[in-house]
């Protein structure tokens, strides 16, 4: 799926592009705490579109059908996404990659939309696979401990 990271001092941003727009998660670079209600704007080329916040997920989306047909290409995308924050206010530049099988039409469905923006199902898995270990971890500890109450009961 294509994708692009950029950071700056204040700033980190990773943005997907898939399901109909091009979904962006921004955190302060410092604190790894998410960016919530900015303004944010993203360029490439001679194209700028604003990009919405979804508060349900937390991810700013950019859904202008110019940007998206443009960005949906086959190729290098320069993207220059522009963020207010309060008082913080910073460029950040980065380049979406998108590979002749990704680009627009010649994906087969892969861009289909999976929960909320797409990001839902890539929780549930997170979720899951954090409650399997949980799991895991805590058989491991039951059995490690009643075979150390057995073997210290024979011993005495």
């Amino acid at each position: 799926m294509p994708r692009f990271e950029t950071k700056s001092e204040t700033f980190e941003l990773v943005g997907r592009l898939q399901g109909g727009e091009l979904s962006m998660l921004i955190n302060r670079f410092e604190t790894n705490e998410p960016v919530l209600e900015a303004k944010v704007e993203i360029e490439s080329g001679d194209l700028k579109a604003p990009a919405k916040f979804h508060a349900d997920m937390g991810d700013y989306a950019v859904d202008d059908a110019a940007m998206l047909k443009r960005l949906g290409e086959a190729g290098e995308h320069p993207i220059v996404v522009t963020v207010i924050a309060g008082k913080d206010t910073d460029l950040l530049d980065g380049t979406l990659l998108v590979r002749g099988a990704e680009a627009a039409g010649d994906d087969h469905g892969a861009q289909a939309d999976h929960g909320a923006h797409g990001h839902e199902h890539d929780r549930r898995w997170w979720f899951a696979l954090g409650g399997v270990a949980a799991l895991a971890i805590a058989f491991m500890a039951g059995r490690f401990s009643a075979r150390a109450t057995r073997h210290a009961g024979g011993v005495q």
